[in-house]
């Protein structure tokens, strides 16, 4: 009887369990992706790794990242072969897949991207040629696009990251001042604001003292199209910036720095034009300085442009990976109302 009694709850258990929980689909059961970030997986023959093909893409992703203080590379490079990718990398989160052979799936040389195959949040370009020359030709024309699809794809898990999150006193300030919401993660704090200018900074961290990352955020009004030009936009940035951010002794202000000129880039984010803007900044008289990135769109409401600008000040170390991470939360910056990107 004591038996009977406990198979009719073990069978009542199992049947409450596979009665309420929903099927999940393929991608539910993906597991995450895997790697270091700025990190991409090489997965092509060595002799092919060895000769002019894979020098063309060491050279590609071995390139300067945009304007740092110090040279770092797009991307960290590991190399490999077919049968180690398979058992022990195939969940990476970025994998350039070269096959070189003259088969028939492989006649026109042909780039084409496959995201989550096998990890969530997995990005995958494979390249095919029939022969090396034909892979270069591909490969050169298409390098650019590439090494920016996977920096678009470190950005876009680093957002989705601070999505998860919820910073309910800064969402309320900006929405108040600038009619805007943004991904922006608990741990930064408004230090400096007013009506039309705010200042936020990553809370102290003990592990790290040195490392600065911050969002500025501010607007002024839209007078015409030239308020775009790189000229109006570092315009702008030096004359707000200069008034409310300085170095320990408050006569030396935020500038940008033009020993290496901005570079100015027009982009749709989330179907709005939008003016990027990659530049370095120092504080005048004062030995500090780092990289910055903004993003300056319209607000239409208002007649207004708003600038999102994330800058990081790290003297001791590598500056790209925590770039991409203030890259991602200014990026998400859009108009209350409007679609995310």
């Amino acid at each position: 009887m004591r038996n009977f009694l406990l198979y009719i709850i073990v069978f009542s258990s199992i049947c409450i369990t596979s009665c309420d929980s929903k099927p999940k689909s393929t991608y539910d059961m993906l597991p995450g992706a895997s790697g270091r970030i700025g990190e991409v997986i090489v997965v092509m023959t060595d002799q092919q790794w060895n000769s002019l093909a894979g020098q063309a893409i060491r050279d590609a992703f071995y390139a300067s990242y945009d304007l740092l203080p110090q040279h770092e590379p797009c991307f960290d490079l590991k190399h490999q072969d077919f049968s180690t990718y398979g058992q022990f990398f195939r969940e990476h989160r970025n994998v350039l897949k070269v096959l070189i052979e003259d088969h028939i799936d492989n006649q026109v040389a042909s780039t084409r991207e496959i995201n989550e195959q096998f990890s969530k949040g997995q990005r995958t370009i494979e390249v095919r040629a029939k022969s090396t020359s034909d892979f270069l030709t591909e490969f050169q024309t298409k390098s650019a696009l590439i090494v920016e699809k996977f920096h678009d794809a470190e950005v876009a898990r680093a957002s989705n990251i601070n999505k998860g999150k919820v910073n309910p006193l800064g969402a309320s300030i900006l929405e108040a001042k600038f009619g805007i919401a943004m991904d922006l993660p608990p741990s930064f704090t408004e230090i400096v604001g007013d009506s039309t200018f705010s200042w936020f900074k990553k809370n102290w961290d003990e592990r790290n003292p040195e490392l600065e990352k911050a969002i500025v955020v501010y607007s002024y009004p839209y007078i015409s199209d030239t308020a775009f030009s790189i000229y109006s936009i570092i315009e702008n940035r030096d004359r707000i910036l200069g008034e409310y951010i300085h170095g320990s002794n408050p006569t030396t202000d935020m500038v940008t720095e033009h020993y290496y000129e901005p570079i100015l880039d027009t982009i749709d984010v989330g179907g709005r034009f939008t003016a990027r803007v990659k530049g370095l900044w120092k504080i005048q008289g004062a030995f500090l300085g780092g990289p910055f990135i903004s993003y300056s769109f319209l607000d239409a409401s208002n007649y207004n442009v708003v600038t999102v600008e994330g800058y990081v000040f790290a003297p001791h170390e590598d500056k790209r990976d925590h770039m991409r991470a203030v890259e991602a939360i200014a990026r998400s910056a859009h108009p209350l109302g409007a679609d995310e990107e």
